[in-house]
């Protein structure tokens, strides 16, 4: 399974961005190794296997709470504003969903992972607005 590691703000040698962007390669390797099973994941194949239902909910629903205490991490470092944590990280996990089906669907390469890892983390660290277009 891919490890996730805590970014360490006070690394000289890499950054947090460069920390981040690896903790993001590291989980679309690992999903994208079976792109037959990233298919089902993202399908939301369910309905037919009540076992196998409860098993999918059970990784979406690990998968928030990752993505939740990653951001409240975040916050208690000071890397993030004040945001509804919940909310937010249902944003980031549909977006990370995006970016696997479009690489299943399109058939990306692994080398393009790294590609795909920074666009996430620029999309969800910055959004797609000019901060100052909104005020």
């Amino acid at each position: 399974m891919a490890e996730i590691r805590v970014v360490d703000i006070h690394d000289a040698k890499r950054g947090p961005r460069e920390q981040l962007v690896d903790n993001i390669v590291r989980v679309l390797e690992v999903v994208l190794q079976d792109k037959a099973m990233a298919r089902v994941l993202l399908t939301g194949a369910t309905g037919v296997d009540p076992e196998f239902d409860h098993k999918v909910a059970e990784f979406y629903g690990h998968l928030h709470s990752l993505i939740k205490r990653s951001l409240k991490r975040g916050q208690a470092m000071n890397m993030l504003r004040e945001i509804d944590v919940d909310l937010a990280a249902s944003c980031v996990q549909g977006a990370i969903k995006e970016v696997i089906a479009s690489a299943v669907d399109s058939g990306a390469e692994n080398h393009r992972i790294t590609e795909m890892a920074d666009a996430l983390l620029e999309y969800v660290a910055y959004g797609i607005f000019d901060r100052d277009i909104l005020k």
